[in-house]
């Protein structure tokens, strides 16, 4: 009788133990799958913020374009040869794919104190006009 009882004792921590692997098997595939959720959701905030750096760095290509056509324009102006002037306004693809952009360093902060700045100076000035 002792070793039924060992024995299903025995069998029964197997099963007991058994469950606790399968719980923890299933609460590892919960966090997986959580993961995964996590990471696919990722991908398309990454996707959407490609797009957009894709938008913004075409935008300043043409942009860089149409500088570049006006200081062109200008300085064969100048020269004296604006009939030879052949850059075409409007860019072709090829043409915007091969512009580099040119990275400056910009502090908007900095930028806003010497508008107001400026402002103040102006405003100043215009006082003692006025006087």
């Amino acid at each position: 009788m002792d070793d039924m009882e060992a024995a299903e004792h025995k069998l029964q921590g197997i099963i007991n133990g058994n469950s606790r692997r399968v719980q923890a098997v299933d609460k590892a595939r919960a966090k997986i799958e959580q993961f995964e959720r996590s990471v696919e959701a990722k991908r398309g905030e990454l996707e959407d913020v490609r797009e957009k750096a894709a938008d913004v760095l075409l935008k300043a290509r043409r942009m860089q374009y149409k500088d570049d056509y006006e200081d062109r324009r200008l300085e064969a102006k100048k020269a004296g040869e604006e009939d030879s002037f052949d850059m075409p306004e409007e860019a072709s693809e090829e043409a915007i794919a091969n512009i580099e952009i040119i990275d400056v360093d910009f502090d908007p902060e900095r930028a806003m104190r010497n508008i107001n700045k400026r402002e103040k100076k102006l405003a100043t000035q215009k006082e003692k006009q006025n006087l």
